[in-house]
C-alpha cells in the first residue's frame, strides 16, 4: 500500500493465540506515527491495539479497545460515544 492510503480492517495484520508472531501495521493515527494490529485470542473479546511513537494528545503512548469498527477507509470508530480516528498506512 502507498504511504498515506486509508486503511481498511481486512489491511491490519491479526494476532491469534497459535504462536505465529504477526508484524503490526506501520500507520499514520490522527497524523502521529504508530503500528496497529489486531488480537484475536480465545481467553479475551477481539480488539485493536495501537503504539504510538510519541503520545497522542488524547490518547497516550498504548490504546486499545474491543468496540472497535472501521466506518469507512482510513476511519475507525471506537468506543461508546461515536468517537473516531483517522488511521492510514505510512
Amino acid at each position: 500500500m502507498e504511504t498515506g492510503t486509508p486503511v481498511e480492517e481486512d489491511h491490519v495484520p491479526v494476532r491469534k493465540d497459535d504462536g505465529v508472531d504477526v508484524e503490526p501495521l506501520m500507520v499514520t493515527v490522527d497524523g502521529l506515527d504508530a503500528t496497529c494490529i489486531i488480537v484475536d485470542t480465545s481467553w479475551r473479546s477481539t480488539g485493536v491495539s495501537i503504539e504510538f511513537e510519541s503520545p497522542h494528545p488524547k490518547l497516550g503512548e498504548d490504546f486499545g479497545t474491543k468496540y472497535f469498527r472501521f466506518i469507512s477507509p482510513g476511519v475507525m470508530e471506537w468506543g461508546h460515544d461515536g468517537e473516531t480516528l483517522e488511521i492510514l498506512h505510512r
